[in-house]
């Protein structure tokens, strides 16, 4: 089985992902609670395949238009990018899943890697400010150094980000953030809806790699330009 750089393995054929994700859905579901994943972002992928594999079928049956054929290409990149970040938040280094459990996920971590890293210690810097209207540049480095590139043997930067109600408090505690948002370069720039527009973002952020998490930077606070 071909595996990309990153550590785990999506076919690019339609059906080849489809078999994969299938395995894939099928797996986190299995192990939701033993693997301590989000009920909803497990039921989100579910419900996503599905969309998916009705847009193939129809691609498949026969004369589809090039609406169906972009239909069927959307689905598949939403799917494959719920996937990807399942996998890098919450499958690839959660100590909770098991070399078995990955391969049966379809996810693979190459064994040298084991034996030559640690668990990040370092934290997380990151600042905010408005870039145009709906719009937040996000730059972020380590917190300790200053230094912009990723450190040797971190895969990358995890975010917790919630929307934050008018009147709704301050979360206490990093973990009360939703994860999932995997960045690897700096700067980025989140995109939120016209009806964002004047509220608060709540955000925190942590290394990760393959061997765990590292500790939370401090909750931040910014406002949706």
């Amino acid at each position: 089985m071909a595996v990309n750089k990153h550590g785990y393995y999506m076919p690019y054929g339609d059906r080849e992902f489809l078999a994969w994700a299938r395995g894939f859905k099928d797996a986190i579901a299995a192990n939701q609670a033993a693997w301590g994943l989000t009920a909803a972002r497990v039921a989100e992928i579910a419900a996503a395949f599905t969309v998916y594999e009705e847009a193939l079928k129809v691609i498949e049956d026969g004369n589809p238009s090039p609406a169906d054929r972009r239909a069927k290409n959307d689905a598949k990149e939403a799917l494959r990018r719920l996937c990807q970040e399942e996998v890098n938040s919450e499958i690839r280094y959660n100590r909770a899943v098991s070399d078995s459990g990955r391969a049966a996920a379809g996810v693979h971590v190459p064994d040298h890697e084991r034996t030559t890293l640690t668990a990040p210690d370092k934290t997380v810097g990151f600042r905010t400010e408005p870039k145009e209207a709906m719009q937040l540049r996000l730059d972020f480095w380590v917190h300790e150094t200053g230094e912009k590139a990723i450190p040797y043997g971190y895969d990358g930067a995890v975010f917790g980000m919630r929307l934050l109600e008018p009147g709704e408090a301050v979360p206490g505690d990093p973990e009360e953030l939703p994860k999932g948002d995997h960045f690897t370069k700096t700067p980025r720039v989140l995109v939120f809806a016209e009806a964002d527009r004047g509220k608060r973002l709540a955000l925190a952020a942590r290394w990760q790699n393959r061997h765990g998490k590292g500790p939370w930077s401090v909750i931040q606070i910014a406002v949706i330009p």
